[in-house]
């Protein structure tokens, strides 16, 4: 009887000591699901962060372009109008010269 007693006594210890054990591992579940949420959090954040750099940094890339490629354009205008003046000036010159000579063999 002492022995099934004192054996009964170690089984309700055990089980306190159980209980006892598993409540510490809900309080580290708790504690580690706790964590993870601000982790997630954090990098949800720096994500966000990242991406609103990459976004401004695209756009500034982007107007950069544009820019560049404005001014390509212009030089380019440019270059295609002083030759387009300078075959004018050539043409022009070469009709007056041909008009002054006929004019001239036209007064003798």
């Amino acid at each position: 009887m002492l022995f099934h007693s004192i054996k009964k006594l170690i089984g309700i210890l055990n089980l306190i000591q159980l209980i006892a054990d598993k409540k510490s591992l809900s309080e580290k579940c708790e504690s580690l699901v706790l964590e993870l949420k601000k982790s997630d959090e954090r990098h949800t954040n720096a994500l966000k962060v990242v991406e609103h750099r990459h976004s401004v940094e695209l756009q500034r890339l982007r107007e950069m372009h544009a820019a560049a490629e404005k001014r390509r354009r212009e030089r380019w205008i440019d270059n295609k109008t002083k030759k387009i003046k300078v075959a004018c000036n050539i043409f022009v010159f070469t009709v007056e010269g041909r008009l002054y000579k006929y004019f001239v063999e036209m007064i003798h």
